[in-house]
């Protein structure tokens, strides 16, 4: 294994363990309802937009789109069925099945946008967890 390998393992690593406690220690529930209701006020065209972006990074984890079946273009009715059924459980599984380099990916964006720059770092990892959560 090279060391950059070791390194995107690691960060994975990291980023999987802070996001599962993310998880764990907040409230589920709430969180679930808040993104649905989000997504429900969502019109169609604006939907279909944010989805667009979410299915850049779906893409690259293949074991979550065969398992809830994902697809490029879908309705908000069909993601809104996925989701509502998700348990904590289930949710701890899908992150288990992102993978490292993903995940990483995902944290450099956010940790790189120049909107977080002059946030303090409790904000800066509440900005990090919003968008690894939606």
């Amino acid at each position: 294994m090279s060391v950059e390998q070791m390194k995107t393992r690691t960060m994975g690593w990291a980023i999987r363990s802070s996001l599962k406690a993310y998880l764990r220690n907040g409230d589920f529930l709430q969180l679930k309802h808040r993104k649905i209701t989000e997504i429900r006020k969502m019109d169609e065209k604006t939907f279909a937009v944010q989805y667009a972006g979410a299915w850049a990074v779906l893409k690259k984890c293949p074991t979550l789109v065969t398992r809830y079946r994902l697809k490029q273009n879908m309705t908000k009715d069909q993601v809104l069925r996925i989701i509502a059924p998700l348990s904590l459980q289930d949710c701890l599984e899908a992150v288990d099945d992102i993978p490292d380099e993903t995940l990483v990916e995902q944290f450099e964006l956010c940790v790189n946008d120049p909107e977080n720059e002059d946030k303090s770092l409790h904000e800066q990892i509440d900005a990090l967890m919003d968008k690894l959560t939606k």
